[in-house]
């Protein structure tokens, strides 16, 4: 049997960096558009991507596309932001416990990233998470808005095999992975988890650690209808 294919969510799913993305991400927005300072529900956003947020966010607040300039200027301050960020709290940028052993363990050529971030301040993250050493393909939010696309960008940058299975710990990952039909794990714990499971999500894992050193099989199994 051919060996399972995997795609990651980075924010939340391999770093515990969903928080301080969202913080930076809208401190960002607000510095260069001189808005009053506000984080945005993301469940509220038609794509739950820094790109697809960023344009109807413009579209709802200014009216308008914003400026090529505009759209730099935020990116550069979202960039300097996290890495603020990480030089007071190092600990959010560093990887969730099992996940560096997890995709240790699997073999070459069968693991994606598909991330909601721009791809600036996706491989900025890897990099402090020291996860940036696997050199896993990366589709991203500066490749397409939805993350269904982004998503089937990412495995046609993988090896031919069975329906991938997606990692996630948004309830957008959840619906993202149904509408293309793969299957899903959750990772995530207290009322995102929950949220995740009543939800329809079959697998919720905390972390890496449980399903590490795990048959493949089983989990697949587990998960194949959600």
């Amino acid at each position: 049997m051919s060996s399972p294919r995997y795609i990651f969510d980075i924010d939340g799913t391999l770093v515990p960096t969903q928080h301080v993305d969202n913080d930076c991400y809208w401190q960002a927005v607000h510095q260069v558009f001189g808005t009053a300072a506000e984080t945005l529900d993301l469940h509220g956003f038609e794509h739950v991507s820094d790109s697809g947020i960023f344009a109807e966010w413009c579209a709802r607040t200014l009216q308008r596309p914003a400026t090529a300039a505009e759209q730099e200027a935020v990116r550069n301050s979202f960039l300097q932001l996290l890495k603020a960020a990480y030089a007071v709290e190092p600990a959010s940028f560093q990887p969730l416990p099992g996940a560096a052993d997890f995709l240790q363990s699997q073999p070459p050529g069968r693991l994606a990233l598909a991330t909601g971030g721009w791809r600036h301040t996706a491989r900025f993250k890897l990099h402090c998470a020291g996860l940036d050493r696997f050199k896993l393909p990366l589709s991203c939010s500066d490749d397409a808005m939805a993350r269904t696309d982004i998503m089937r960008q990412a495995e046609q940058r993988l090896e031919s095999g069975p329906t991938p299975i997606y990692f996630g710990d948004g309830l957008w990952d959840l619906a993202a992975a149904r509408s293309l039909g793969w299957g899903f794990v959750g990772i995530a714990h207290g009322p995102q988890a929950d949220a995740l499971r009543a939800a329809g999500a079959r697998l919720v894992a905390a972390d890496f650690c449980q399903l590490t050193g795990q048959e493949l099989n089983p989990i697949t199994t587990a998960i194949k209808d959600s």
